[in-house]
């Protein structure tokens, strides 16, 4: 994920600067920012599919990764709190429990960086300085800001994106799901 995401962000530095770079015969510009633009609009399209061949190899993979962490949290901070504090047991519970947390974290967050760079690619074409640009330049750039549009979301199996808001999400239903266990647990003392 991290790749792809790096790859939109050099995508998107060179479309910034596709207008910018170029001195001399402006003929001779427009034909090399042409090519140049082509060459972008295949890598975007590369970067894509790029992109989708990771979402479809760990899609499977991060949902049960994603979903057992979860489970292992909840019921790993509920263990911490029936264990008694200066025993190992509960040292290693809570490692243990930092951990998960840490590793669905991470799936997340570079999910919301691939989200955000491949956000950010319609504004670097329109930062390009594309009005200075020929018509058929503005074209290309037109063709790569409507691919642009729809931002790629990375899925774990298909059912949830890995972005921030939805850890935001597993972390609160985690917890509602630890206040029934401890809810369960005290009404059985």
């Amino acid at each position: 994920m991290d790749l792809c995401a790096t790859q939109f962000e050099i995508l998107k530095s060179r479309l910034t600067r596709i207008s910018s770079n170029f001195m001399g015969d402006e003929m001779v510009d427009e034909k090399v920012r042409l090519q140049k633009l082509r060459k972008y609009v295949i890598y975007h399209n590369y970067i894509y599919s790029c992109s989708e061949l990771v979402r479809e190899t760990y899609s499977i993979g991060e949902f049960c990764q994603v979903s057992c962490s979860v489970m292992i949290v909840c019921f790993g901070l509920f263990k911490v709190i029936i264990t008694p504090l200066k025993s190992v047991q509960f040292l290693m519970l809570v490692t243990y429990s930092t951990t998960m947390i840490y590793q669905v974290s991470l799936y997340c967050c570079y999910g919301q960086r691939l989200l955000n760079a491949s956000s950010t690619i319609t504004e670097a074409c329109y930062m390009s300085k594309w009005n200075t640009c020929s018509l058929e330049v503005q074209r290309h750039l037109v063709m790569i800001m409507n691919r642009a549009n729809t931002p790629f979301i990375m899925k774990a199996g298909g059912i949830f994106s890995l972005t921030l808001e939805t850890l935001m999400t597993i972390f609160t239903s985690s917890y509602s799901f630890f206040a029934i266990l401890c809810q369960v647990f005290n009404a059985d003392e």
